[in-house]
């Protein structure tokens, strides 16, 4: 409704609260929102990561605490799954087991996107030459 428009932003949406701080035209708007989709993803997926980090090695900190165990051994985000898996009586389920090799993968693409430029490591490469044919599959799919 607006392309070709040589008002700003502001001016044709007075309502929208701190439009001010976005004073473009229209085009250039759409230039912006139209790029933000890998910057979005590129810190999304290490906060998400973050996020579920956070959790499981809070929930192994829970069980320690729960058995009188000492909370001061630190859990570490690579084992962080296997570390829970061992206190808490019963098996992986196949899935589980599947889940869990995703998991890794997307643990170390991260860490190259975070620590290394974004260049595949050698980890990486190890841990896709790894991955089973079930984890292979569902992270295909």
């Amino acid at each position: 409704l607006t392309a070709g428009s040589d008002r700003l932003l502001p001016e044709i949406f007075p309502a929208v609260p701190h439009i001010g701080r976005f004073n473009l035209r229209t085009a250039a708007a759409t230039e912006v929102i139209d790029a933000a989709g890998p910057h979005l993803a590129t810190v999304t997926v290490p906060y998400a990561l973050a996020i579920h980090e956070d959790f499981a090695t809070q929930c192994v900190r829970w069980v320690r605490a729960i058995r009188k165990e000492s909370s001061r051994l630190d859990v570490k985000a690579w084992r962080m799954h296997e570390t829970l898996a061992e206190m808490v009586p019963g098996s992986y389920s196949s899935r589980a087991a599947v889940d869990l090799e995703l998991f890794h993968l997307y643990r170390i693409i991260r860490n190259c996107h975070i620590h290394a430029g974004g260049r595949v490591s050698p980890a990486l490469l190890g841990q896709v030459g790894k991955l089973s044919g079930d984890a292979r599959a569902r992270g295909s799919a």
